[in-house]
């Protein structure tokens, strides 16, 4: 392949041209600016509405109602006219009964179902199982409080109880455990569970039986369950509660989670 590469003088042939004529054909010949031409003004687009706009509003007087105090009623029997005329508009009137026919059907949709609830069978199984729901966790609190036996042995007396309220915190303190809330700021979280880890027992305390329900059945994730779920320790409610104040000792509770750091 042969291969051309400009001489010197071809170079300096071309340096010249450049700076007399530019290097591309739109390029500046000489150093001048550009000329530029007047141009006359344009009939349409954005800028020519706007510069039309601004000379009618030169050539605007403000008026001033103060001095023609009839001046605002015949505006007003104006406007009104004016209303009246749409208002008889074959658009306007159809508008109108397609709006009143909209508010009467919604009145007699609304009026069937007062009067008569629809889907009676769903509703009619929806009240069961509500009712079967309150039945089984009214068993499993039965449950709960009879497979707490008074005979067995407490817990040790400096056990932890961990709970999110203060609710049950006289009836824990009084029977020798150590009552902690598990709430607050991240650093108050970090101490509690400092304290957990170093415990001989942990208790994590729900403070109503749904809330009870929610902790057992992962119903509501949160850090105060994962955490006792990687820690471990019991978990009990209100009811564990009462059963440990009338016995005076700290029960051993029905569920026990497993300590989740010594899983491999």
């Amino acid at each position: 392949d042969t291969k051309f590469v400009p001489g010197a003088l071809a170079l300096k042939v071309q340096a010249e041209y450049a700076e007399t004529f530019g290097i591309y054909n739109n390029g500046s010949r000489t150093s001048l600016p550009r000329r530029v031409l007047p141009q006359e003004p344009k009939d349409v687009g954005e800028r020519s509405l706007k510069r039309k706009r601004a000379e009618e509003c030169k050539g605007l007087t403000p008026t001033k109602l103060e001095g023609h105090p009839g001046q605002e009623a015949d505006l007003e029997k104006v406007a009104e006219a004016e209303a009246t005329k749409r208002r008889s508009m074959p658009g306007s009137v159809q508008l109108r009964k397609h709006l009143e026919a909209y508010a009467k059907k919604k009145r007699e949709l609304t009026e069937m179902d007062a009067h008569n609830p629809g889907f009676p069978a769903q509703v009619s199984k929806l009240k069961q199982l509500q009712k079967e729901a309150e039945t089984n966790l009214a068993k499993r609190q039965d449950l709960t409080v009879s497979v707490l036996d008074p005979s067995k042995a407490s817990l040790p007396l400096d056990t932890l109880v961990l709970a999110v309220s203060n609710d049950w915190e006289s009836e824990v303190t009084s029977l020798g455990a150590q009552f902690r809330l598990f709430d607050g700021s991240t650093e108050h979280i970090r101490a509690c569970i400092q304290e957990a880890l170093g415990a001989p027992w942990v208790v994590w305390l729900s403070s109503t039986s749904p809330d009870e329900t929610q902790f057992v059945f992962e119903e509501n994730f949160s850090i105060f369950s994962a955490c006792a779920r990687i820690i471990g320790g019991g978990c009990a409610g209100p009811s564990w509660v009462r059963a440990s104040a009338a016995s005076d000792k700290l029960l051993p509770t029905v569920l026990v989670l497993g300590r989740g750091l010594d899983i491999p």
